[in-house]
This record gives C-alpha cells, structure tokens and sequence, in this order.
C-alpha cells in the first residue's frame, strides 16, 4: 500500500474527547434535552463533530429518556439520519422523546440541532427493556463520575 494512503487510513484513528462536556437542560417523563458546546476534541478529519461522537451523544440522551419512565434499558438498533455538519464550537442540543414505552422495547427518537435551530442529526433508537427502576433501587455509579448536571 501506498504511503499516503496508509497514513490517511490511520489518522482516522482518533481519541475523541468532550463528552464530559455535556450538560442536562431539561428532563421530565419521556423527553430530555442535553446541551453540548462541541469541543475541538470531537473532531473528525474535515474539522466538524465526529460522527462517533454524536452517536454517543444520541445514545446517551434516548437511554436517558427511557430512564425517565422508570425503564432499565440498553441499545438494540440506531439509525442515524445526519443531514448537516455540526461545527466545532458551536452549541448543539440534543432531544430524545420516547415515542413507544413498551414491556420488553421502547422507541425513541432524538434530533440534534445547532445553535440556529438547523437539524443537523434525526435518529431513532430501539432500546431492550431489561427491567424497571423501582424507588428502592440503588442507582448505578457512572464509572467515570457524572457531569455537573442540569445548565
């Protein structure tokens, strides 16, 4: 192989960062919205938001949102839509609603759209249910420690 080709390929590889970034702006029962300045750590090479690092940001926002209905879930399927570039610095919030709260699966949708209201991600998500959240229940630790929580 080539050189430069060799070297593109592996500067693909990246340690992307910004996620402790994220904020809580707002949660009630099957919505949540999260709220990201996105750090230049999120880059891809064409210095926008890594594709990798929205997914994150989409995964973590429609866990959340089932959370909020007292739902233990892990991700099942994403289907990402990205329609517009996120640039690096810029202000993005990212909105789950659940749209189906079953038994056994739920549903969510989630947008992420820039500082001007622009779409610039549409995904759902079908989540597992693997139990409910019962008041009495200890809550899990993030492994990491937690963000400072709602803006």
């Amino acid at each position: 192989m080539e050189r430069y080709l060799r070297e593109g390929c592996l500067n693909h590889l990246s340690d992307l960062r910004g996620f402790d970034a994220v904020r809580n702006d707002e949660v009630r029962p099957g919505f949540v919205r999260d709220v990201v300045t996105v750090p230049d750590g999120a880059s891809n090479l064409y210095r926008c938001a890594h594709g990798g690092y929205l997914m994150q940001l989409v995964d973590v926002a429609a866990c959340m949102a089932a959370w909020s209905l007292g739902k233990r879930v892990v991700t099942q399927q994403v289907s990402l839509n990205f329609t517009r570039s996120v640039k690096l610095g810029g202000s993005i919030r990212i909105e789950a609603s659940v749209v189906h709260a079953g038994a056994t699966s739920v549903l969510v949708e989630t947008s992420i759209k820039d500082e001007d209201g622009r779409t610039c991600l549409l995904s759902t998500a079908l989540l597992h249910v693997t139990g409910t959240i019962d008041p009495g229940d200890p809550l899990p630790e993030p492994l990491l420690g937690r963000n400072s929580g709602v803006v």
